[in-house]
């Protein structure tokens, strides 16, 4: 049995957005969320969806969007302004991710607004020293990004690293945080977490 998606473009200062969810035997589940880079140029959300999982059904958007999707769509907001929100985690499906990859997006979460972290703190976190890269691919593939503020994260020299959204909205996102940078643009890295 197919389980129907439904989607929402959300219009933000940095592009659109996209929040996919699932609402299959009464469970309504937040699948992805789709960065701007991701919905840009003519790839709207309904044709990135269609990727995501092909055995699943992809409806249009409801009209009438649940309440939970709406209060994910005001915590986008507020992390956009540099006010990061915790969501609760239990709505959001976790069933893509390796136990790896549910590890290293559980303990970012714990980082907060104006804090950074770095991929080998992390990896040593998780009980897993040494597997840095491991944690920046883990990261790479979040499903759930500005929820999961994978932005937070940063190499241990203070370069920003890779992120999904760009390296632009990276460092937007961080100095609305606060996070403040040298002049030579890495991280400065007086607020460690």
């Amino acid at each position: 049995m197919n389980i129907p998606f439904f989607y929402k473009e959300v219009y933000t200062q940095l592009g659109t957005m996209g929040i996919v969810w699932s609402d299959g035997n009464h469970s309504l589940l937040v699948e992805r969320i789709l960065l701007p880079n991701e919905v840009s140029g003519g790839n709207h959300v309904r044709g990135r969806i269609r990727t995501l999982n092909d055995n699943k059904v992809i409806l249009t958007a409801k009209q009438q969007v649940p309440k939970a999707i709406s209060v994910i769509e005001n915590i986008l907001y507020c992390c956009i302004e540099g006010k990061g929100t915790g969501a609760d985690l239990g709505i959001f499906s976790f069933t893509q991710c390796s136990d790896f990859q549910k590890a290293v997006l559980f303990e970012e979460y714990r980082v907060p607004p104006g804090w950074i972290t770095t991929y080998g703190r992390i990896a040593a976190r998780i009980g897993a020293p040494g597997s840095a890269r491991a944690v920046g691919r883990a990261l790479a593939t979040n499903p759930f990004p500005l929820i999961i503020p994978c932005h937070r994260a940063v190499r241990a020299n203070g370069g920003l690293g890779g992120y999904r959204g760009g390296v632009q909205m990276k460092r937007t996102l961080l100095e609305r945080e606060g996070v403040r940078f040298t002049e030579y643009g890495r991280v400065l890295m007086n607020k460690v977490y």
